[in-house]
């Protein structure tokens, strides 16, 4: 409960909470709890910066998931990391120096019953290799293969799944240098078979590189086949080798994808998020004719999307991380909207202040719930970290304790509550102030001004569609008699452009 009272001091903003308040949106969602490289949970990779691919699989078969992080200056260049009950140990896979690419994948490529590891080489050679998963004996080495050594350089992204209904899995690939798309079946002796013969399904000549595939491969159209989709496509099979491209956006070539069904019935849904650029991620539902795309956020190279149901609520949801170097900085965040299987969702920060790339979900802990692994690229490496799911808890409705905030400067007809800065906290507006939400109970409010004449908030919404709270009111203090309307424009970190083109000419006196 927000309100302004008055006592013989004049008026004041008190806020009576629950702790969620501060820390969260309305609805029970998802705690997070931070294990780190930072505070001994588990160790770096190596002492290399360029964190680049990230594969998230049961590698040793105990129903845990594992994890595994390529480097590429240092060595060794590729590890993997398993639960011990309070951290996470390292192993190595490979100790010689490589130059891995985002991307990766997993599948039991020589058929024995244990996932084995697949990863490209960067735009340094045209290398695609695979790794023998050594399981149950891992004081054996993993034993690497090539799955390809001719053509272009740069892979980045890889997918397992039988895309043409053949009963057995194939692998695909971009391969950037090359501007191909490239489909392989898994030689009937792997271990044997270097390097593998490949067919191409799609090329281009122009524009942006093509990127991306979901973490979770999907039947599109309902056809009973997996589909391909990546680079703003999705790619049908017809026969043989043959795939038919379908262009949902054609902007949304050099993103990175999910797919699952958001909302319920009809085909699944898709998000793109701008990977390696920024721009606004989207999500896109099938209308019958054509893929209709909604906004969600402006991401700031948003290299990690996937689509899960995170609160296990029965309803998918959507995570969306930006890269800190290049990309947000300090600033970066990972957004989760949750979904309600009909096409809404509440967007959270579910944390900020440290770059992600290829982070993936996984239940790293054993207990069900998806956590997230939170790598980054370049941004203060050599650093890992995973945000375990705390689960959802509901708060008390009889339990409420009333904290002051601040002494207002003026009365104010309304209270209202948003996330104006972008920090995933809702904040408070009142009068021709805001009041910044500092994470904590006994943190400090920050008051901030809107800005001159907007003296008396009437609404906040988003008027201009960018996806920031903006703010409408009028020129008056409290109950003074003002139809003066102006309206504020956020730039999404909760600075303000005044506007007063409303126009309205309909009289009355006061809010």
């Amino acid at each position: 409960m927000i309100g302004t009272h008055r006592n013989r001091h004049g008026s004041f903003l008190v806020l009576a909470l629950g702790t969620l308040v501060l820390c969260a949106p309305a609805l029970a969602r998802v705690t997070w709890i931070r294990k780190s490289t930072t505070t001994g949970d588990l160790p770096a990779p190596n002492s290399g910066q360029q964190q680049t691919c990230c594969v998230v699989f049961d590698i040793d078969g105990d129903g845990i998931d594992d994890f595994v992080i390529g480097e590429r200056t240092r060595t060794p260049s590729v590890v993997w990391y398993k639960y011990n009950g309070k951290g996470w140990n390292r192993y190595v896979i490979d100790d010689t120096p490589l130059r891995p690419e985002a991307g990766g994948a997993a599948y039991d490529i020589d058929g024995d019953g244990d996932l084995d590891l697949v990863l490209g080489q960067d735009a340094s050679g045209n290398a695609i290799w695979w790794w023998e998963n050594p399981a149950p004996d891992f004081r054996k080495p993993w034993t690497r293969r090539l799955i390809k050594n001719t053509g272009g350089r740069k892979h980045h992204d890889q997918t397992f799944g039988d895309f043409t209904g053949a009963g057995r899995a194939q692998f695909v690939t971009w391969n950037q240098g090359d501007k191909r798309l490239l489909l392989y079946g898994i030689p009937s002796d792997p271990k044997g078979s270097e390097p593998w013969p490949s067919t191409t399904i799609y090329q281009w000549t122009t524009g942006r590189e093509r990127e991306g595939f979901p973490s979770l491969p999907t039947d599109i159209d309902g056809d009973g086949k997996l589909d391909i989709v990546g680079g703003g496509r999705w790619f049908k099979h017809l026969a043989g080798d043959k795939f038919e491209e379908h262009v949902i956006d054609e902007e949304m070539a050099f993103t990175q994808c999910a797919a699952g069904q958001l909302v319920q019935g009809g085909r699944p849904e898709i998000v793109f998020a701008p990977g390696d650029m920024d721009g606004m991620a989207k999500w896109y539902q099938w209308d019958g004719r054509t893929w209709v795309g909604r906004d969600l956020t402006f991401i700031r190279h948003g290299h990690t999307c996937e689509i899960r149901d995170i609160d296990g609520d029965g309803h998918l949801d959507i995570m969306i991380g930006e890269m800190g170097k290049p990309g947000a900085g300090d600033d970066a965040k990972v957004y989760i909207w949750y979904g309600d299987g009909q096409g809404n969702f509440e967007q959270t920060v579910a944390w900020h202040g440290q770059g992600i790339h290829e982070g993936l979900l996984g239940d790293f802990n054993g207990d069900g719930r998806l956590d997230i692994l939170h790598k980054p690229y370049s941004h203060n490496t050599p650093r890992l970290d995973i945000l375990l799911n705390g689960g959802t808890k509901k708060a008390a409705i009889d339990r409420w304790q009333r904290h002051h905030i601040a002494d207002l400067p003026a009365r104010a007809m309304f209270v209202q509550a948003g996330d104006l800065n972008g920090d995933g906290r809702p904040d408070l507006i009142a009068g021709g102030w805001w009041w910044e939400n500092p994470g904590t109970l006994g943190g400090k409010w920050k008051q901030h001004t809107i800005g001159e004449p907007l003296r008396n908030m009437a609404a906040v919404y988003d008027f201009d569609g960018d996806t920031h709270l903006d703010i409408v009111g009028t020129q008056g203090v409290g109950s003074q008699k003002n139809s003066s309307f102006v309206w504020a424009r956020n730039d999404g970190k909760g600075n303000f452009t005044i506007h007063d083109n409303i126009g309205y000419a309909g009289g009355g006196d006061f809010l």
